[in-house]
């Protein structure tokens, strides 16, 4: 699957240790804009090679509180008035991304399935903020149109295997605004790992 390519806008949730970043960053060259987002911090080697492979914004935090979205939306609308991605040239609206992935997971508690079904909850999160229209609240208002993730564009999730019936409650979740849904298991990932990754391609915008 060809997910990034030269020029985008991405969102990483999750980001650290910064894997997915680098190899996005690489991807979208300097004309990209990535922005990713933690609980840790990127270490210095990490953080200064993505400054120097593309346009990056880095924001440490928890993605599920309103003030960290409101910083993502924020910074991506810095990033269009910065000239890096101009309406005129693009004909999105502002605070738009090409692809937003998430590999989030929450801090394990040892048992399985409450800790699967507890990222699973992230991962419905984390896709609720890609497709819905912004509503992020906050002292400071934005004015905004559509939704983060542009028409057309594309959401990555990890989880991990927690019961057919949630599986297929985030499938059906996905399918509602997607044109294109897969459950994929990445080459890399061990054999006997409940790690997946949903990829849901073709944004249909707001309907």
């Amino acid at each position: 699957h060809k997910l990034f390519r030269a020029g985008q806008v991405v969102i990483d949730l999750g980001a650290c240790p910064g894997g997915w970043s680098v190899y996005a960053a690489r991807q979208i060259g300097k004309n990209g804009f990535l922005l990713s987002v933690d609980l840790l911090s990127l270490d210095a080697k990490t953080s200064s090679s993505l400054k120097h492979t593309s346009n990056f914004s880095f924001h440490q935090g928890d993605f599920t509180s309103s003030s960290v979205k409101f910083e993502i939306i924020s910074s991506l609308k810095c990033h269009i008035m910065d000239g890096h991605k101009s309406n005129e040239d693009t004909g999105r609206t502002i605070m738009q991304a090409d692809v937003v992935m998430s590999d989030m997971a929450m801090n394990f508690c040892g048992d399985q399935v409450t800790d699967a079904l507890r990222t699973m909850s992230l991962c419905e999160d984390a896709l609720d903020f890609a497709v819905s229209p912004n509503r992020c609240t906050s002292k400071e208002s934005i004015e905004s149109k559509g939704c983060i993730l542009r028409e057309d564009g594309t959401f990555l999730c990890k989880f991990f295997s927690c019961g057919q019936k949630h599986e297929t409650d985030l499938m059906k979740a996905a399918k509602d605004h997607f044109s294109c849904v897969s459950i994929i298991k990445p080459l890399a990932s061990r054999k006997d790992s409940s790690e997946k990754y949903l990829l849901a391609m073709k944004f249909n915008g707001l309907v």
